[in-house]
């Protein structure tokens, strides 16, 4: 693991951090608007990772952002391992929501 994360430097980007298609729509106007940030500075694939894990975009939304994302010499690994990194998290935190939930019910 550590050999893949040292493959390659990133500087850190201003990230959304909660990029999925319920947090997508359009103004009045019919432009389109990303709201609901979690915005922190994080690894600049972090937002296509997390609209890749998600789905619900079209590749008309991924290949500007694909385009304007700086490039590593590993190209997708790093949105992999960002991927798996989320499934992780998502998974270890609804697993403790559960575990809470019965615990509550539990000492009830």
């Amino acid at each position: 693991m550590l050999k893949l994360l040292g493959a390659y430097e990133f500087a850190p980007s201003l990230v959304h951090g909660d990029l999925w298609n319920g947090n997508v729509g359009t103004t009045i106007e019919g432009k389109p608007a990303i709201f609901d940030p979690a915005v922190y500075w994080g690894h600049s694939e972090t937002d296509i990772a997390l609209a890749r894990l998600f789905g619900g975009f079209t590749e008309t939304f991924l290949r500007p952002m694909n385009q304007c994302v700086p490039r590593f010499r590993m190209k997708r690994t790093g949105c992999r391992f960002i991927s798996f990194i989320t499934c992780l998290i998502t998974t270890t935190y609804l697993v403790a929501i559960i575990w809470i939930i019965v615990l509550r019910k539990l000492a009830r």
